[in-house]
């Protein structure tokens, strides 16, 4: 997961999932990249839930090597929440990056990316603030490499059919166009 450590994000949630998932898969490594004012926070959480040495908090990706923390993990995770303010998540780019790296997505569905996510086609939308559904999925996808892959191929055939730019050009100037015909009236 890739984001700034704010309410949001929900990465809480997802570090209580990885303690769920530890007791199955006792290999498991949650790398959390991105910093903010819960960093000291998530990491007492995860020592709390006795995972501090399964969760790896590597602070800011510099732009230029995202890529390569995409290219190093099985799967995506983007537990967003509306948060008691009512702010939300809008649809991570992270998610859309990994997409194109071929990675299976867990998102909530508050998530505009969710949009593009289709249950056990190439990832699993799951409610916010379920950690419990985060683990059942991650657990999915660690029990099944073949389907963690070939969601993988249909995310980057997603990326390459529908959200290239051409398409994503098209869908903005098809916006605007109805926008303008609906200010004229």
């Amino acid at each position: 997961a890739v984001g700034r450590f704010v309410y949001k994000k929900g990465f809480n949630y997802l570090i209580e999932a990885i303690a769920e998932v530890y007791k199955m898969h006792p290999n498991i490594l949650l790398i959390l990249g991105g910093d903010g004012d819960l960093r000291e926070e998530w990491e007492k959480l995860a020592q709390d839930l006795t995972i501090k040495e399964r969760v790896l908090f590597v602070g800011n990706i510099p732009r230029d090597e995202v890529i390569c923390y995409y290219n190093l993990a099985d799967v995506m995770i983007a537990p967003s929440i509306v948060d008691e303010g009512g702010n939300v998540d809008g649809g991570p780019v992270v998610s859309f990056e990994s997409m194109a790296c071929g990675k299976p997505q867990i998102v909530t569905s508050v998530l505009g990316v969710a949009d593009f996510v289709k249950n056990g086609v190439n990832g699993y939308v799951v409610p916010q603030k379920a950690s419990k559904a985060i683990a059942g999925a991650i657990i999915k996808l660690i029990d099944r490499p073949g389907l963690r892959r070939r969601m993988g191929r249909n995310n980057i055939r997603l990326i390459r059919s529908e959200l290239d730019t051409e398409s994503i050009g098209k869908k903005y100037t098809s916006f605007f166009q109805q926008a303008l015909r609906l200010c004229k009236n």
